[in-house]
């Protein structure tokens, strides 16, 4: 089974509250194997140096959030899609918006949702990324506002709590509800097929 081994990696440790600098992870099977303080020895591993990023096993889906990082994205900096993310963590916003940057695409983030309407009245996005819990404005508050400014962008729902697939809003076109713990690929996927299907009206 091929082996990926993420290098100089800055570790957040949730259950002691710390952050610890250059470790190394080993996945096998997009599975974590290995976390080590020093190089992790593996001859048949491909090797991603990430260069500092901050990683947390477990917080998008119970694997490692750069397992989908590819240096060749790096590249698509330049024209990559924007796109807005509101959520009420800090913790969470933050990763999210590393996340996504390491899919190769450019975001910014907001600490809810009136913060998220006034950076999206202030620049233009492709894709709108929202919490469905947050203090002040709900996900559903979120993106009655973001469609009344445009109805044509995608916006996709991060929710823990009860699935919410049969609520009318869910069903709207262009809007895409994710469970927590998010799955990376269907992140991507989602990410993916929401900005080369565009809304049509």
């Amino acid at each position: 089974m091929s082996a990926i081994v993420f290098e100089h990696c800055t570790l957040l440790d949730v259950q002691q509250g710390q952050m610890l600098p250059d470790r190394s992870i080993m996945v096998v099977g997009e599975r974590i194997e290995e976390v080590s303080d020093s190089r992790i020895r593996r001859a048949d591993a491909r090797r991603i140096d990430v260069h500092g990023r901050t990683v947390m096993p477990g917080l998008c889906d119970a694997h490692v959030h750069v397992t989908q990082l590819d240096p060749n994205l790096q590249a698509m900096r330049h024209a990559a899609p924007s796109y807005v993310s509101a959520q009420a963590s800090v913790v969470m916003r933050d990763m999210l918006v590393d996340l996504v940057g390491s899919l190769g695409y450019a975001a910014d983030a907001a600490s809810g949702g009136a913060e998220a309407l006034a950076l999206f009245d202030q620049n233009r996005y492709d894709i709108v990324l929202t919490d469905l819990l947050m203090p002040g404005m709900s996900g559903w508050e979120v993106l009655a506002a973001v469609r009344q400014r445009n109805p044509r962008i995608p916006v996709v729902i991060i929710t823990g709590t009860a699935p919410t697939a049969d609520d009318p809003r869910a069903a709207q076109a262009g809007v895409t509800v994710l469970r927590k713990p998010v799955d990376v690929k269907a992140l991507d996927d989602t990410i993916k097929e929401k900005l080369t299907g565009r809304l049509t009206v």
